[in-house]
Parts: C-alpha cells; sequence; structure tokens
C-alpha cells in the first residue's frame, strides 16, 4: 500500500494528533511535523540523494508514518470529512484501511531491520502497539512493545 495523498495524509495527521495522541503521549506533534517535513524533502530529492546521504530517523520515519496514520483512522469520528476522505482509498472500511496502513509500517520496519537505533523506528513500534491494542489484540501488542524495549 502507498501512502493516501498529501491532503488525506495531512486530514488523518490532524485527527491522530487531536484526537489519539493525548492519550498516548508518545509523540510530541512539533518534533513529528519537523521530522515529517524533513523526510518529505528528502524523498523528494530521491535522485539526487544516494542511500548514505539519507538519515536513518527519515529511513524509519515512513514505518512511523503509517504506524500514525493507522491510528489516526482508528480515531476518525463518524460523518467527518476525514471519513469521507479515508473512505475514498479504495476500502470496504476504516477498519480495513487502518490495518491495511499499520501492516504496510510493519513490513517496512521488518524489511528495514530492528537493529538499527532510531528514535523514529521505536517510535513505529510502539504506534503498532497501540494499533493492536485498539484492535482487540493484546497479545501482539505485547510482542509489539517488546520490539521497541530491544
Amino acid at each position: 500500500m502507498k501512502l493516501p495523498s498529501p491532503a488525506i495524509t495531512q486530514e488523518l495527521l490532524k485527527v491522530f494528533f487531536s484526537e489519539a495522541n493525548w492519550y498516548f503521549t508518545v509523540l510530541d506533534q512539533f518534533y513529528f511535523d519537523k521530522a515529517h517535513r524533513t523526510w518529505s524533502r528528502s524523498w523528494n530529492s530521491i535522485p539526487a540523494t544516494t542511500e548514505q546521504q539519507i538519515s536513518a530517523e527519515s529511513l524509519y520515519f515512513s514505518a512511523l508514518l503509517f504506524q500514525v496514520l493507522a491510528l489516526g483512522v482508528q480515531f476518525v469520528p463518524s460523518n467527518s470529512a476525514a471519513e469521507k476522505a479515508a473512505l475514498s482509498l479504495n476500502a470496504s472500511s476504516l477498519d480495513q484501511l487502518s490495518q491495511h496502513l499499520s501492516e504496510t509500517g510493519e513490513r517496512i520496519l521488518n524489511m528495514l531491520g530492528r537493529h538499527i537505533h532510531a528514535i523514529t523506528a521505536i517510535q513505529a513500534d510502539i504506534m503498532r502497539c497501540a494499533w493492536l491494542k485498539n484492535s482487540g489484540r493484546g497479545a501482539e501488542a505485547w510482542y509489539s512493545l517488546g520490539n521497541a524495549v530491544r
């Protein structure tokens, strides 16, 4: 799955930070927004950038972004513009969309590996843990939290 359009991404990030982040308190919006801008600039200039020039934080940020969007979808208010925008992504339900986003973030983490000590990788695992917990998958949430601790 690829990222939603920038407009939908922004709407889901707004939902996450207004409706959910106060509960999890893992991410600081100022630093997240700053990392998001840095990540966007680095990926928009990929042809001019080599892999060695992209920081580990930026590499893992995409996994974190997918997890945050997945949580944002879980907290989208009913009958809102955000819900309509999210459902426009060819998902049969918000739950299915949320699951696809979270699983994509998890695949990115698995692909990149968890041996690099990047804060964004740890935050992505913690956000995956929160998503699993919200989805009624408590045992799996503990494993995800264990990945973050290691």
